[in-house]
């Protein structure tokens, strides 16, 4: 065994990530010869040999996920940096959003200004980093850390319009919180989607749907959205 800790992460596939038959629901720490299924696809892990010096663990995995999940097609993308503070991994959608923020910026390289921005928080929790916010004219990039494992960091970047989620709280009296979520609910992804794009357990984003649906006074997700076309004029 190298001594060096691996983990694996479920960033969103489309029937989730099993670890000897069992789904993974948080960072998942690997042993030598665990089984693991994505889709139809079957891995077993190897702690041992040339790929386990803890050097892009992370990035190794999420590429396999990647590639298998589909994450290319989710409207959010993962940044995975390295211990020496650059972009191992980046999916198509990511890649998209850092070249029209920061135009400056070459290809597959961090930007700036989120090395200094993870630079600040290299040793706070991630439970307690906000976001990192990037204005545009009609729309805003927010990049938050969602998990610290292998000497690798795990970055969600979402875009999202400022001007709709103020409708959100000022027209049907949401939280800020709660208009997040609901965003996220007509953008069709599940609560567990959405716990991982904000970095917060399915437990809270259930209790905070309630909350919204009891301010919007229905019952279910159709509902809610069609409250929310006709408060944003669609």
């Amino acid at each position: 065994m190298d001594g060096v800790q691996h983990w694996l992460v479920d960033l969103g596939s489309t029937n989730g990530v099993l670890v000897n038959g069992h789904r993974i629901q948080q960072p998942h720490a690997l042993r030598h010869g665990d089984e693991i299924h994505i889709g139809d696809n079957r891995l077993v892990f190897h702690a041992a040999g040339p790929q386990s010096d803890g050097s892009g663990t992370q990035a190794r995995w999420i590429k396999t996920a990647h590639a298998e999940a589909g994450l290319s097609t989710l409207n959010y993308g993962i940044v995975v940096v390295g211990a020496n503070g650059r972009a191992q991994f980046t999916t198509e959608r990511a890649r998209e959003w850092l070249q029209s923020y920061f135009p400056k910026t070459k290809r597959d390289s961090l930007p700036d200004e989120i090395q200094r921005w993870l630079a600040q928080r290299a040793g706070s929790p991630v439970a307690s980093c906000p976001p990192l916010i990037v204005p545009s004219e009609n729309y805003r990039l927010q990049v938050r850390i969602t998990e610290r494992a292998d000497h690798e960091v795990i970055l969600t970047l979402t875009e999202e319009s400022p001007a709709s989620m103020q409708v959100l709280v000022a027209r049907l009296g949401l939280t800020q919180r709660e208009a997040e979520i609901l965003h996220w609910v007509i953008e069709g992804k599940s609560n567990s989607e959405t716990a991982t794009i904000l970095n917060i357990s399915v437990r809270t984003v259930d209790k905070h749907l309630q909350n919204v649906f009891s301010k919007l006074g229905v019952e279910n997700r159709g509902a809610a959205l069609r409250v929310v076309m006709y408060a944003l004029g669609r």
